[in-house]
């Protein structure tokens, strides 16, 4: 055995030689024609050394095992080696060790000289989001490419007999079964609390590996002692190879249906259009949360009733599963007077936009269907129960709107001149910020005097302040500057009265950019002698006192989302972060109770949602399951 395996090394020091060669004489040769052109030299050898790291390694792989596997029927060679005294098994099995060992050598190589040449490939090994996310998770799907690879093109070149035709057959089949294991793995990567990649990847990689062996020792056993069978021991192995190739194809289609299938948190995919720092959503009806799939599935969950179909999925043919043609997205989220959501998001045909209508845990209905746009975005509001759309040219030109019912093709006007009918939840400020706007119904106009300037002076695109409803009257919020240096909110009422609240030195916040929790409690927070201190007013229009809130966690480094969730009997509920539910006692601002929440996974890719406040609590979505938590912090399982 060691004898045969000495010979097979030196049958392929000649290649191993060569390949390395050739890698090394790429590094600069690269970097020359990135010069020349004008490109970063430093750029351009990182991209040699990822193309010879993801992609080069694979190829040469099988290009080992087909110079390996063809090498044993080359007919001068195979006479030399004949009065060798080994098994048919010995020989192959020599053959393999030599191949895998060059392999061996050249992976050294490659990952040794991108390690010392290039410091993004040794960042991409670290510790940083990109890098726990889809970094080192693929290096698992890249060993098994590279084996895979070399196994299969050794055993299809050594029964073909051609290192060429053996490397093709093994490129279609490998490739196969990996491309399909990188496709769900960037379905991992992007919707990870939806794909059950990793025991798709264990089953692939034993049933590819166990028929590649299995076809290995059959056939040098078939081969070197020319066994009975002839062509139907061929075909039988053949058939192995094409079988566990399938198996692998069809794992990895379960795994892309089961992640398209499986219902998230749902969300609009856009930025909200910036009408004014002091926007105050109206309060949505949140006794339940919308829950959406790729396949175009949503479905309403509420904490007592579990889970309820709002719009069946669509089908899909194999082709489109494997192929990732299915990809929705949410384009808007809007509530109306009434209480009934409306829902804009792309159409199961190419290139058209869709809305839906309903109530919280009722069939959405589709309302319109209209061409998506080329050349500029829009996005789905509400004014009072009119649904619309709302669109720019660009960042700085006016904002431009269309009525989407009762038209069979969408107009574009000014604000004023759309829903007529409806009671606007907007009003408008004045040039100078002091008088504010708002147009009733009936065509007349209702207008407030502010007790100081509009504190968003200046700032590009405002003007609209959107309503707050407090006890089932809408009241509209605007910071405003008073003087000697002193910073108030004026809160416009419905009958034309406007009153002072939060009277304070000193401008709070980053931007006033109030939160309303589903119970209809409006916060925001302010610093003030080095003290984070919570505004907040109640749902029936109480404006409390700031408060000195002790004991959140300082995670000051980046921006950290603490939003009131839930208000009542003098505490208040605060969402940190996504990671933590705490309740602290507004008389003190002390912290009384705190839950930590299951660690969300991190996604990289839509911002995925992963906790909803709703009238009762908190869903949760983690990497396995969804989870209600009540405000006394109690948690349990929503079967989906």
């Amino acid at each position: 055995m060691i004898d045969l395996a000495k010979l097979e090394l030196r049958k392929g020091r000649d290649l191993f030689a060569g390949m390395a060669g050739i890698f090394l004489a790429s590094l600069p040769l690269f970097s020359l024609i990135a010069r020349m052109n004008h490109y970063s030299v430093l750029h351009a050898l990182n991209a040699t050394l990822l193309f010879w790291t993801v992609i080069g390694l694979p190829f040469v792989a099988l290009l080992f095992g087909a110079y390996g596997g063809a090498a044993l029927r080359h007919e001068p060679l195979l006479s030399a080696e004949e009065p060798l005294p080994s098994s048919p098994f010995q020989r192959v099995g020599a053959a393999a060790l030599a191949g895998a060992a060059y392999l061996a050598l050249m992976i050294l190589l490659v990952l040794a000289a991108a390690s010392l040449l290039s410091y993004d490939f040794r960042a991409s090994l670290g510790a940083h989001e990109f890098a726990r996310v889809f970094v080192i998770p693929y290096v698992p799907i890249e060993v098994f490419a590279i084996l895979y690879g070399f196994l299969l093109a050794f055993v299809l070149a050594y029964l073909l007999g051609n290192s060429v035709g053996g490397g093709a057959l093994a490129l279609v089949l490998a490739g196969a079964v990996t491309g399909s294991l990188t496709r769900s793995f960037a379905d991992h990567a992007i919707y990870g609390p939806r794909s059950p990649l990793w025991p798709c990847v264990v089953f692939v990689c034993a049933v590819c590996l166990a028929a590649a062996f299995k076809c290995l020792r059959r056939g040098a056993v078939w081969l070197e002692r020319s066994e009975n069978g002839g062509m139907l021991k061929g075909l039988k192995i053949a058939g192995i190879l094409v079988a566990a190739t399938f198996v692998s194809l069809f794992a990895g289609g379960v795994v892309e249906e089961r992640t398209a299938r499986s219902l998230q948190l749902a969300q609009a995919h856009y930025w909200i259009p910036w009408h004014s720092g002091a926007r105050v959503p109206l309060p949505e009806p949140r006794g339940a949360a919308l829950l959406e799939a790729v396949d175009g599935t949503l479905a309403w969950v509420a904490p007592e009733k579990g889970v309820a179909l709002a719009v069946p999925r669509h089908d899909h043919t194999p082709h489109q599963i494997l192929g990732g043609m299915f990809a929705y997205e949410i384009k808007g989220l809007a509530w109306d007077d009434r209480g009934r959501l409306w829902l804009m998001r792309r159409a199961d045909s190419p290139g058209q936009w869709e809305v839906l209508s309903g109530r919280p845990g009722g069939r959405l209905e589709l309302k319109a269907a209209f061409p998506a746009f080329e050349k500029r975005d829009a996005w789905l509001l509400v004014i009072g129960d009119c649904p619309v759309l709302e669109t720019r040219e660009s960042s700085d030109s006016p904002a431009r709107f269309a009525e989407i019912l009762g038209s069979s093709r969408l107009q574009w006007k000014p604000r004023d001149q759309v829903c007529r009918a409806s009671r606007d939840p907007f009003a408008t400020l004045d040039d100078g910020g002091t008088v504010l706007t708002q147009r009733k119904p009936d065509g007349s106009r209702r207008t407030w005097r502010l007790p100081g300037r509009d504190a968003f002076r200046g700032l590009k695109n405002r003007g609209l302040v959107e309503a707050a409803m407090f006890a089932g009257h809408p009241y509209f919020l605007v910071p405003v500057v008073l003087p000697r240096g002193r910073y108030g909110l004026a809160v416009c009422g419905e009958d034309g009265s406007v009153r002072l609240e939060w009277e304070m030195p000193g401008r709070w916040g980053w931007g006033f950019a109030f939160d309303v929790a589903p119970d209809g409690t409006v916060s925001d927070w302010f610093w003030k002698d080095e003290r984070r201190h919570l505004l907040a007013a109640t749902k029936d229009g109480r404006f409390l006192p700031p408060v000195a809130v002790e004991g959140l966690p300082s995670r000051e480094a980046v921006p950290i989302e603490r939003s009131v969730v839930h208000e009542a009997a003098g505490h208040a509920w605060i969402l940190y972060d996504d990671r933590e539910l705490i309740e602290i006692e507004l008389a003190e601002g002390k912290a009384v109770h705190r839950w930590r929440l299951p660690d969300p996974q991190p996604m990289l890719v839509h911002n995925m949602k992963l906790v909803e406040a709703v009238e009762e609590g908190l869903f949760v979505r983690t990497s396995g399951a969804l989870y209600f938590y009540d405000w006394q912090g109690r948690r349990r399982r929503v079967p989906l």
